[in-house]
């Protein structure tokens, strides 16, 4: 087969050259379909392979620690809320003992006052 003046055959990387398809083994019957002879470059295509499994590598141990950290923000911003809510019913619960009045065990007569009182009665006493 031969190139026509100004056409180049596809897959030809240095163009204008002549194919024989004995040279190839190629039947004619294939080489009239289209068939041509396709020259690897094994260097180029090994190192696009390595490079994009290291390029994706790179990407997926990224997103793993990515997602991790993600995870341990939100897992402390969780904590740092429920822990906030806790506290806060805490002193809530300390202020309403505070500031009210109550039996603490009525057998033995305790009481708890509010400390305004308490400090009103330490006063008077002494």
């Amino acid at each position: 087969m031969t190139n026509q003046p100004g056409k180049e055959n596809p897959g030809d990387s240095q163009g204008g050259e002549d194919y024989d398809p004995k040279e190839f083994n190629l039947p004619e019957s294939d080489v009239s379909y289209g068939v041509m002879h396709d020259t690897l470059n094994i260097k180029n295509l090994t190192f696009w392979s390595v490079l994009g499994i290291v390029i994706f590598g790179i990407l997926l141990v990224g997103a793993f620690f990515m997602y991790h950290s993600n995870k341990m923000t939100f897992t402390e911003e969780a904590s740092v809320r429920s822990e906030h809510r806790y506290v806060q019913q805490k002193k809530q619960s300390s202020q309403e003992r505070l500031n009210s009045f109550g039996v603490v065990d009525e057998e033995q007569g305790i009481y708890h006052i509010p400390i305004d009182s308490a400090i009103t009665l330490y006063l008077d006493e002494n």
